[in-house]
């Protein structure tokens, strides 16, 4: 099978990060939310997309 030199560079500098956070993915996400705040930059909150649902009839 070939080899995805995309995919390749994805998966290691996943493994980075988390190797950076010793492992621990709660401490990566963790981490990376306090970054966020602390970067100042508005986080979009964008609503729910869900289907209403349809009544039964009969």
């Amino acid at each position: 099978m070939a080899r995805n030199k995309i995919l390749d560079e994805l998966h290691a500098a996943r493994a980075k990060l988390l190797e950076d956070a010793g492992g621990d993915l709660n401490r990566y996400i963790r981490e990376a939310d306090e970054r966020l705040k602390a970067s100042g930059r508005p986080i979009a909150k964008l609503p729910k997309k869900t289907k209403q649902r349809r009544k039964k009839t009969g």
